[in-house]
């Protein structure tokens, strides 16, 4: 009876190795990430305006954006704008001076925006800081005019950006799990605690797919 019991026990541990079934599934293509971001600047202040989405969002209101940039007009000094249709201005807090909201419905995009005294570390400086948030390397002065463009508004001229990449902006890639550790046969041998009756000996060497 007492081998039948520790053979039963032996099978059950076989079985607790069996790896499980694998499912395989085709993953979606990891989307596009894309920012937009402008540079408008008034007389003791600098503002930075950015729409983070994805492509295909921030795609959806690109002609909105533009609409809004345009319209960027000074006034004693200060940057200001109209509101576009659809489009919600929510109070910021310190230097974001603002949200705004595009969009009549979800999914919506929204444009911070950000001010800060004199130049606020200036233009390159803060273009690169954009660039390495969607994981793209730093240009040099002589670039800026390659990866940007200016706009004319309304007595004016704004800075802006346009930049895309597979990284999602202010995150990096996750990182990768340890990978699982096999049960050697001593792990499964120490489950078991078993008096052996009198003339038994324990194998120390069983063979392959046994653990006694």
């Amino acid at each position: 009876m007492r081998r039948l019991i520790l053979a039963g026990l032996v099978l059950a541990a076989a079985g607790c190795g069996k790896a499980e079934e694998v499912r395989r599934y085709k993953a979606p293509k990891d989307p596009l990430w894309r920012m937009v971001a402008a540079i408008a600047s008034g007389k003791d202040q600098t503002w930075y305006f950015k729409a983070v989405g994805s492509d295909r969002l921030v795609g959806e209101y690109q002609g909105k954006l533009l609409s809004f940039l345009k319209g960027l007009r000074l006034e004693d000094g200060a940057v200001r704008w109209t509101l576009p249709p659809d489009v919600k201005e929510v109070p910021g807090q310190g230097d974001r001076q603002a949200t705004l909201r595009f969009g009549a419905r979800e999914p919506f995009l929204d444009v911070t925006v950000v001010t800060l005294a004199g130049t606020g570390g200036g233009t390159l400086a803060n273009v690169n800081r954009w660039r390495g948030q969607m994981g793209l390397g730093a240009i040099g002065e002589a670039d800026l005019p390659a990866h940007t463009r200016t706009i004319s508004a309304q007595g004016l001229d704004v800075l802006a950006l346009d930049l895309t990449s597979p990284r999602r902006p202010g995150g990096g890639m996750a990182a990768a799990a340890p990978p699982p550790q096999e049960t050697g046969r001593d792990d499964l041998r120490s489950l078991f605690a078993f008096d052996t009756p009198p003339g038994w000996k324990e194998n120390p060497h069983p063979g392959p797919g046994r653990i006694f």
